[in-house]
């Protein structure tokens, strides 16, 4: 088993294998005295690829052992996650469970392990600190409104709440809550992924779907009877964020897509991915007319500026330069629009 631990593969079998590794040695440790200065003491060696050494660490003691073991369950995790492609929000959940199972390892080390007197970076609690808070950064905030949606999924589901007097306990509303919390847990992974230069695909992919999620806010709004329970300018308020959103989120999918088109040289469909941007645009300015929340006029504003610039850029390329034919929206396709 620890040869196979040399030629470590980033995948969940391997994840698996060296925790059944590192259990065996927590049973045998406390069977046999294996620990330093033990009888049965047992040298174990690993070579610290942090300090770029050829020679091998060796210490006669299991705990050593376990530390390397805990250390590379934490690494594999991380490299498993960071392989993942995020093209789906399948793969984007994966990436984000690995990242949290990584932070486990290192803090547990930092905290439990007393590993500093083993002669190795990698077992230094600032480095140790370090790796925790970057892998749960990542994860925190999409996290943070995943458990915020549970909640009120579970009072809804299986509390019985609605004999209890009070808005806030109505079937509707609480679906409303748990819908907006997931969509703005999805939120955190398009930033992410802008963040990340991600493909331009997996962008517009994400954005779509945040779109298709806002939309379904709105048809919620207007179909639930939520309308009778809140106030009317509550009611307004929530319908126009999610139409904004919706028409916002519409338009980042199709800039990215635009921006693929020009990466693949469709100078015609990058115009037409740009003009249903400035649709999306122009609607969500419509939506805002008369909402007094400067940020969002302000994120309206921004991205109307972003779309017109690239529109017209566009259609000054083609009508000058490139005089490629702009196809119509159903054109397009419909898995990459709709």
């Amino acid at each position: 088993m620890l040869q196979q631990f040399g030629r470590l593969i980033a995948d969940v079998e391997t994840v698996c294998q060296m925790k059944r590794y590192y259990a065996q040695l927590t049973m045998m440790k406390s069977r046999f005295p294996m620990e330093e200065g033990d009888p049965l003491k047992i040298p174990f060696s690993w070579l610290d690829k942090a300090m770029d050494m050829p020679n091998s660490t060796v210490y006669e003691d299991v705990n050593f052992e376990l530390t390397c073991i805990m250390f590379n369950i934490g690494a594999v995790h991380a490299a498993i996650a960071v392989n993942e492609m995020r093209s789906d929000l399948d793969s984007i959940k994966s990436a984000f469970t690995h990242f949290q199972c990584a932070a486990f390892p290192f803090q547990h080390i930092r905290d439990k392990m007393n590993a500093t007197k083993y002669s190795s970076v990698d077992f230094e609690p600032s480095i140790l600190t370090w790796y925790v808070n970057v892998l749960l950064s990542i994860k925190s905030a999409f996290t943070h409104f995943q458990c915020a949606a549970f909640p009120f999924q579970h009072i809804r589901d299986k509390m019985n709440a609605t004999k209890y007097s009070s808005v806030d306990f109505e079937p509707s509303i609480l679906t409303w809550y748990v819908n907006v919390l997931l969509a703005q847990a999805q939120e955190c992974i398009l930033e992410k992924s802008l963040i990340d230069h991600r493909k331009n695909t997996v962008i517009a992919k994400i954005a779509i779907y945040l779109r298709d999620v806002y939309m379904n806010c709105c048809e919620h709004l207007e179909s639930s009877g939520i309308s009778d329970i809140v106030s009317s300018s509550k009611y307004r308020e929530w319908l126009r964020t999610c139409n904004v959103k919706a028409e916002l989120y519409g338009a980042v999918a199709m800039v990215h897509l635009g921006e693929q088109a020009d990466i693949d040289k469709k100078m015609g469909h990058r115009l037409a991915y740009y003009q249903i941007a400035s649709e999306h645009v122009k609607a969500a300015a419509k939506f805002i007319e008369k909402d007094k929340r400067e940020s969002l006029r302000q994120a309206v504003v921004f991205a109307t500026d972003v779309v017109v610039a690239k529109e017209t850029n566009a259609k000054k390329e083609n009508d000058f330069i490139y005089h490629e034919r702009v196809p119509k929206r159903e054109e397009l396709g419909i898995i990459e629009v709709c």
